[in-house]
Order: C-alpha cells, then sequence, then structure tokens
C-alpha cells in the first residue's frame, strides 16, 4: 500500500479500524473527554452540528442530550457506521471546508478530535464562522500541541518522573503518526502537530474569539501524564 497523500486518505484508509477500535470502548472520548467536554457544550438550540463525526460516538450522545444534531464526516465508510447506530443523528456526507449548510444556520458546532486531522485548518474555520450564527459556539476538542510535539523517550510504561522529550521541536507545523495497541487491537492515527499560537492565529483569522480552554490531562497521579496536558477542549464564538 502506497503512503497516504493527505489526512482524508490516511482516515478513510484506517476507517475500517476505527470502526472497530471506537465501538469496543478503546477510544479517548470514554476514559478521558466525555463528561469533561460535554460539560462544556451549550444546551441544545435549534441546530447543532457534528463536524468530522467519525462513528458518530459524540453525536449520539447529543442526540441523547436533547440536541437537533446533523453529523458531517468526508468519509463514507464513517457516515456509514454512524448513520446504522440506534439513536444516530442525520447523518451527511461532507467536506469540512465547504459544507452544504445554509449561512447562520447553526447555533451550536461540534468538532470533536478533528481539528488536527484537517489538512487545511483555515478552510474549516472559515466554513464554520459561516454556518453558525453570531451567538453561536463552535466548540472543540483536539490533540494538545504539547502531547503531539513530544513524547517519553521509553515509550509506553516507562518511570513516572521520565523526562518529557520535544525531540522535533514545537513551533514546526508537522504531520505525525502513531500506532496505539490495546490488547489485540490496533490502530493508527495520522494528524497534524500546530503549535497552540498557529491553531488560535486560524481561530482569529476566521473571525473567532476563545471563550474558554481547557487542558486534559490524566487525573491518575501515578501516571506520567498527570504532568503533562493530553488533549485540548475548547469554546469559540463569533467575535
Amino acid at each position: 500500500m502506497n503512503p497516504p497523500t493527505s489526512l482524508r486518505e490516511a482516515w478513510e484508509a484506517r476507517s475500517g479500524d476505527w470502526r472497530t477500535w471506537a465501538p469496543a470502548g478503546l477510544d479517548s472520548y470514554w476514559t478521558f473527554h466525555r463528561d469533561r467536554f460535554l460539560s462544556i457544550v451549550p444546551p441544545p438550540g435549534a441546530l447543532t452540528i457534528d463536524l468530522a463525526c467519525g462513528e458518530g460516538r459524540v453525536g449520539r450522545d447529543l442526540v441523547a442530550l436533547g440536541h437537533r444534531v446533523v453529523a458531517t464526516d468526508s468519509s463514507v465508510g464513517m457516515c456509514r457506521a454512524a448513520a446504522i447506530h440506534p439513536g444516530a443523528a442525520q447523518v451527511v456526507v461532507g467536506d469540512a471546508g465547504a459544507t452544504a449548510f445554509a449561512d447562520a444556520s447553526a447555533d451550536l458546532i461540534v468538532a470533536f478530535m478533528a481539528l488536527h486531522d484537517f489538512d487545511d485548518l483555515d478552510g474549516p474555520l472559515a466554513e464554520a464562522r459561516r454556518v453558525l450564527t453570531d451567538d453561536g459556539r463552535l466548540v472543540a476538542a483536539m490533540v494538545h500541541p504539547l502531547n503531539s510535539g513530544g513524547g517519553f523517550p521509553s515509550g509506553p510504561g516507562g518511570p513516572r518522573d521520565e523526562a518529557f522529550v520535544l525531540s522535533d521541536g514545537y513551533l514546526a507545523t508537522r504531520p505525525y503518526s502513531n500506532e496505539v495497541r490495546r490488547g489485540d487491537a490496533r490502530m493508527e492515527f495520522h494528524g497534524i502537530h500546530r503549535p497552540l499560537g498557529t491553531t488560535l492565529a486560524a481561530a482569529f483569522g476566521a473571525g473567532f474569539v476563545v471563550e474558554q480552554l481547557v487542558e486534559v490531562g490524566v487525573p491518575d497521579p501515578d501516571s506520567r501524564w498527570s504532568r503533562f496536558p493530553l488533549f485540548l477542549h475548547l469554546v469559540l464564538r463569533p467575535d
């Protein structure tokens, strides 16, 4: 198999693995995010868009909370998986940078673990601003740029006090991939490391300001990751 030329191609190629990984409860959503992320999501309004929905786990939780959700993803395989679940949101195949939604038609867009998976960040953020009402919100979760920028030299299972190393530096934007195993299950993740300033500059350029920023780590004090953030939760509102 030839290496993927884009993140979209990489995720489409691994959509089958993801459709096994996520429903088995192996995704970080249930371990680190769910309650904390949903706690910063505004209450239901007229329309909530689940952007880059994957197999739909976030959209289903939002439906259960009373949101009218339309989920969208560029991957046909992901959309098919999202649509067949009980309690699924309405699902449409679409490009995050050029959706079919009307101007100012949504009061909430959720982009869960998606911003770092976009080849182009400016396009989806500009599109989100177009689709949102002036009092709407974009709520996003992403890999913390410190996490994507470095790691522990010994790999998983090393000592708690091991130094965290930014081996490839922090300030350069670059693609990355990493493989995660849980028992017999395997998932290869692809993304783009962007320093926080780059991501926020794209958000500001699209017409957003930061309303809330939460750095998410591991609550277990014995974990090495209790000292460093794994993920970032953001609430953005139109400027």
